[in-house]
């Protein structure tokens, strides 16, 4: 019984050794998390000037699949606005972080109604939207 217990703190002890050595792992940066939540609060608040200040200096909007960039928070609010309606609402039902990548998948319902379904690619730098891309898009009905 003593050595097992002499070993495990053996092992122990070389693990902190070493991690003290190495250091600690750095943590995951929750910022692209932090972007996404304030992307889908500000999509259905209807405010187009909190959706531009999400997006960095120089950071670029696709307008559609396939449509041409969009570049500059003033076109990024005017591209985005013209999204929003009155009875419209998002619901980023799946999110994928991985780096500074986020994968969303985005339904989108008027008068409560889920009519379709968009998958983005965003990409965060700094704690801003660098570029944000739709790279699928589906009707539900």
């Amino acid at each position: 019984m003593n050595k097992k217990v002499s070993l495990v703190l053996l092992v122990l002890l070389i693990f902190a050794a070493t991690a003290s050595f190495v250091g600690a792992a750095p943590a995951a940066d929750t910022r692209p998390l932090a972007v996404t939540i304030g992307y889908e609060s500000a999509l259905n608040s209807g405010d187009t000037d909190g959706l531009a200040a999400l997006f960095a200096d120089g950071g670029v909007l696709i307008d559609g699949i396939g449509g041409d960039p969009v570049a500059g928070r003033a076109a990024i609010r005017d591209a985005l606005a013209a999204q929003l309606g009155p009875n419209r609402s998002f619901d980023v039902v799946w999110a994928n972080m991985s780096g500074n990548q986020v994968t969303l998948i985005v339904d989108i319902a008027d008068r409560g109604v889920v009519w379709g379904r968009q998958t983005l690619r965003m990409t965060v730098e700094d704690g801003l939207i660098r570029s944000l891309e739709p790279i699928a898009f589906r009707i539900l009905f």
